[in-house]
């Protein structure tokens, strides 16, 4: 009888430590979970290199979710697809807290780079600190470029975390 009551005492503590392992992996912790990704910025242009193709490196500062306030860079490299201005690369974000996020982004920009409007998409593509191992993705848009040289921009998707 002894014997019967040391089984079913193993047996319940084993189902209550697969339980305690099973709930986290459901509800999403210890897996990725895809987060919001909303923010705005502005984009100044601080080296453009004549092409063709033309490159474009950019300081970037602004406010988002899940990095508050940042800074960073994007480097793009621009030709002309079907008489639109297309570019691509990558930007690389850092929050204050250190922790950067990286997008691989590619766009279009109807009037040029100076024109009033940029649509594009990104995917993030990794990160450092509490963004190691990140993915994602969404769009991203631009405004007109002031006559300060500065060009609004805004991002909206999503952030797998790890």
């Amino acid at each position: 009888m002894k014997a019967i009551r040391n089984a079913s005492y193993v047996v319940a503590m084993f189902v209550a430590l697969l339980a305690s392992v099973a709930q986290p992996v459901a509800a999403g912790k210890g897996a990725g979970k895809a987060v919001p990704f909303k923010g705005t910025g502005v984009a100044i242009p601080s080296i453009v290199e004549p092409g063709p193709p033309v490159v474009v490196t950019n300081r970037l500062a602004g406010q988002s979710t899940h990095l508050g306030a940042w800074t960073g860079t994007s480097r793009a490299v621009a030709s002309v697809v079907n008489g639109v201005l297309h570019a691509e690369g990558h930007q690389t974000i850092q929050a204050a807290d250190g922790s950067t996020l990286t997008l691989f982004i590619t766009g279009d920009f109807p009037s040029g780079f100076s024109g009033p409007v940029a649509n594009g998409a990104y995917t993030v593509v990794g990160g450092t600190g509490r963004f190691a191992g990140a993915t994602g993705s969404g769009v991203f848009t631009g405004g007109a470029v002031g006559s300060d040289g500065v060009r609004p921009i805004g991002y909206s998707g999503t952030i797998v975390l790890s």
